[in-house]
């Protein structure tokens, strides 16, 4: 998981690799973890809500990991014309 996708901000910015976008959603997860429940508690969210949104980022995590265990197939399979 060390290649790096064509992102960029600027000349000299280091360009996003799926390892930092894995590391950022789980760091997403961490900090909902945290404040959920007490949002819950405050009833600014509902239970019903906040284990939407944690399901939802663990799934992006989910996604980003397969994308890293299949980076080799997923690239071949774009380079030969993908969905085309």
């Amino acid at each position: 998981m060390t290649a790096t996708l064509p992102l960029s901000g600027g000349s000299g910015e280091k360009k996003w690799t799926l390892s930092d976008g894995i590391a950022e959603v789980k760091r997403e997860i961490g900090l909902r973890q945290r404040v959920y429940p007490q949002f819950v508690a405050r009833q600014s969210m509902s239970q019903h809500e906040a284990d939407a949104h944690m399901k939802a980022m663990e799934g992006v995590l989910k996604f980003l990991q397969f994308c890293g265990n299949n980076e080799v197939r997923l690239r071949s399979f774009f380079a030969e014309g993908g969905f085309n």
